[in-house]
């Protein structure tokens, strides 16, 4: 069982104990720290650690979802994508194969002709493999045209159907969504043992989190 760390909280939970969290970081500078830290994955500062049940380090992308603007939400990061892939390569592996080799003759038969309408002797080297079906196939996941609390829903069953992320932790959900629309996101997220962690610039007094932690301006923790 892995175990969650965020230093300028004290926070330190194991998976199965984790509930969702509200962080209020009031002090300017501190948040500006901590969203660089966010948009570097939690390398910039290491803020946010994550450490196995033998309190061995883990990568922090492998557990952890950073999202730090719910405009630019985008379900077709390349993580997503790159793991779709591999679970295609996976599943899809002979047909995948045969696929590859029938492009790769018909590739051939095309440069034979070519070779016959060139001034001057030419060779090919072709190796087409699975990867390359890939970036032709360019794939992407669909996405309709759906309110914001739907889109956020989507990003997190996408990201934990493919990637198996169980913790998201966002930046000022209260920017786009009210109390109701959280309150349906974490209950949603709950059915399936999935975390919301939600960083804000100010207190937010009416809020629906279990639980609620504060660094002030003078940077003391307040819970």
């Amino acid at each position: 069982m892995i175990s969650l760390c965020i230093h300028p909280f004290d926070f330190i939970q194991n998976e199965k104990d984790i509930c969702h969290q509200l962080l209020i970081i009031e002090n300017k500078k501190m948040l500006y720290s901590f969203l660089k830290d966010m948009a570097s994955g939690g390398i910039y500062k290491e803020y946010f650690e994550i450490y196995d049940e033998n309190n061995k380090k883990l990568k922090n992308g492998d557990y952890l979802d950073f999202i730090l603007s719910l405009l630019y939400l985008d379900i077709n990061n390349k993580k997503n994508i790159n793991a779709l892939i591999k679970f295609l390569k996976s599943s899809c592996s002979d047909m995948l194969h045969e696929v590859t080799q029938d492009i790769s003759i018909k590739i051939q038969e095309i440069f034979n002709l070519l070779r016959l309408e060139s001034p001057v002797d030419i060779i090919s080297n072709i190796d087409f493999t699975e990867d390359d079906y890939f970036k032709l196939a360019n794939l992407s996941i669909v996405e309709d045209d759906q309110s914001i609390l739907e889109r956020i829903h989507t990003y997190i069953k996408v990201s934990y159907e493919l990637r198996k992320i169980k913790i998201f932790i966002f930046y000022n959900l209260y920017s786009l969504l009210d109390n109701d629309d959280i309150e349906k996101l974490l209950r949603s997220c709950s059915y399936f043992d999935i975390k919301i962690i939600n960083i804000e610039p100010n207190n937010i007094e009416n809020h629906c989190f279990s639980n609620k932690k504060i660094l002030d301006k003078d940077i003391c923790l307040l819970e």
